[in-house]
C-alpha cells in the first residue's frame, strides 16, 4: 500500500473515531487508535513507534492474563 493511501486512511479513521467520541454510535477510541497507527506506520521511525506501543500493550495483556498463550505452551503445561 503506498504510503499517502496509508495517511489517507489513517486521517479518515483519526476523524471519524474523534466524531465516535462525540456520538455513541460509533467506537471512538479504537478508531483514533487505528488512525494513528496507519499514520505512523509508513515511515521508519513511526513503524518503530508503532512496534514499541504494540510489544507494551502485548505485555500488559499478558500480565492481566487477556492475551492467549500459543496452544502448544498449554498442551505442554497440561499434558507434560
Amino acid at each position: 500500500m503506498p504510503p499517502i493511501l496509508k495517511i489517507f486512511i489513517g486521517f479518515i479513521l483519526i476523524i471519524i473515531g474523534s466524531v465516535g467520541w462525540v456520538l455513541p454510535i460509533i467506537p471512538g477510541a479504537p478508531l483514533v487508535f487505528v488512525g494513528i497507527y496507519f499514520c505512523l506506520s509508513w515511515h521508519p521511525r513511526g513503524r518503530e513507534i508503532t512496534d514499541k506501543m504494540k510489544n507494551k500493550l502485548k505485555a500488559f495483556a499478558e500480565r492481566l492474563n487477556l492475551w492467549s498463550k500459543p496452544s502448544q505452551d498449554i498442551t505442554k503445561k497440561f499434558f507434560d
